[in-house]
């Protein structure tokens, strides 16, 4: 059998089957062990924690929040009432979660909330610009109107956005960064 000039360039062009089979495998092997990260990221217990334990505010409890809404950024979810335990900041998957041990909003301090960057969660946080109102729903019915003031990415161990405060103030955050690595904070108050 005869191979040609032409045919044996060819040969020096293109890699072998084999090698292009050990590329192409390995880079699925590299994008599931990407998937299988994001995916345990994404369910980390540990992912919406600020690297601080909060003492217990002074708060009456017989109103708390029970839905948030964001008219500009389509934002409409109900709120749930969490704790921290053991250093785990309870989260939850169907809205908002709301640090029980934190003042309600509308009362003086530093209410606290917080959610998954997810889509049909608080993904649209990040568009928030100062001005933009929060309305906060209570059990009572009353209605809690704040306007943006600040906002930030912070990381983790920057726990200065959950100082208690004087007057009443909402502190609304979610993930964000590299593999959700950083806090984005939105501060609003009552005008």
């Amino acid at each position: 059998m005869k191979i040609y000039h032409s045919q044996m360039n060819l040969l020096r062009i293109y890699p072998s089957k084999t090698a292009l089979t050990t590329f192409f495998l390995s880079l699925g092997i590299f994008f599931l062990g990407l998937g299988i990260l994001h995916l345990v990221q994404r369910y980390n217990p540990r992912r919406l924690s600020f690297n601080m334990e909060i003492s217990s505010g002074k708060n009456s409890k017989q109103s708390y929040p029970v839905k948030i809404t964001i008219k500009r950024l389509d934002i409409d979810l109900p709120v749930i009432p969490s704790s921290i335990k053991k250093g785990v900041w309870e989260t939850t998957t169907k809205g908002v979660s709301w640090l029980s041990n934190s003042p309600s909003p509308g009362s003086p301090g530093n209410s606290i909330l917080y959610g998954h960057n997810w889509t049909n969660l608080l993904g649209p946080l990040t568009r928030i610009k100062a001005g933009d109102e929060i309305a906060v729903k209570m059990n009572n019915g009353k209605e809690v109107r704040l306007f943006v003031t600040v906002t930030a990415t912070v990381s983790p161990s920057d726990i200065s956005i959950l100082y208690p405060s004087q007057k009443p103030q909402v502190t609304i955050y979610t993930c964000a960064g590299f593999l959700d690595t950083r806090r984005f904070v939105a501060t609003a108050q009552i005008l």
